[in-house]
């Protein structure tokens, strides 16, 4: 009796010790795509998927407008940008949600190192203490010439993607992708002007020089596989070399025999 009394106290003991081992994990909430100013959506509304803890919002074709850079909110450079707003699961405390940190994967396939969500959400100040408000954060993707040019020549759609560890503790990472492709964005105009500086005569354009590029580049020489695989006269030669050597080596020591 003592013995069950004694295993009932330690099994307590374990379970107020490590509440987290025993707790639910959080319920992951939707992700929200989220359009660039002045966007044009063509071909209804972008698709997004789930896969476990992974959402993929995958935009399909849209007229953009490239939006003036702005350091202080992070936007380094002109461009256009495609978004997605990913809510915080409602368990977590404020003190995990402090805790919680994610990495961006960029298109280039670079990785950053750990960004704090507390830091760089977008819920309004004054809702952030408080445990009932939606705590959210806004992730965004590029659009620009560099990227849809770099991503037509090398044939690949482009994905931006976020990591992130809820509550810090790696017990639920939640991964966002964007992915889009060039031949989908129909035009992205500048800032201040309607010039495009991309539009399906540009895609065209890149594609042909890629083209191009390619047909320039030498095809594989074949002298290596040659010489690890000797040609017929190659062979012969060798055999009669080795076969002179050999009735060489016969007719000296016969000639040595005679004589001794």
């Amino acid at each position: 009796m003592k013995k069950k009394i004694m295993f009932a106290f330690m099994l307590l003991a374990c379970l107020l010790v490590m509440p987290n081992v025993y707790a639910a994990a959080p319920t992951l909430e939707e992700v929200t795509p989220i359009f660039p100013t002045d966007a044009t959506v063509n071909n209804g509304q972008p698709v997004v998927t789930k896969n476990g803890n992974t959402t993929t919002v995958t935009f399909k074709a849209m007229e953009l407008k490239m939006v003036a850079a702005d350091p202080s909110i992070g936007r380094m450079g002109e461009a256009s940008w495609l978004g997605v707003k990913v809510v915080a699961p409602k368990e977590l405390t404020v003190d995990q949600l402090k805790k919680t940190t994610f990495r961006s994967v960029s298109w280039k396939g670079t990785e950053s190192t750990d960004k704090s969500f507390w830091q760089l959400q977008d819920t309004p100040q004054a809702d952030r203490e408080s445990q009932e408000k939606t705590h959210y954060i806004e992730l965004y993707a590029r659009v620009n010439e560099e990227i849809l040019t770099a991503a037509t020549k090398d044939n690949k759609e482009i994905v931006q993607s976020w990591n992130i560890n809820w509550a810090g503790d790696k017990s639920v990472v939640q991964t966002i992708n964007i992915v889009f492709k060039a031949e989908d964005i129909i035009s992205v105009e500048k800032t201040e002007s309607d010039e495009k500086v991309w539009d399906e005569t540009k895609y065209e354009e890149v594609k042909k020089e890629a083209a191009a590029e390619k047909a320039k580049q030498k095809p594989v020489v074949e002298t290596e596989a040659e010489e690890e695989n000797p040609s017929t006269s190659d062979n012969l030669l060798i055999y009669t070399s080795l076969s002179v050597v050999a009735l060489i080596s016969t007719l000296g020591t016969g000639l040595y025999l005679r004589k001794n």
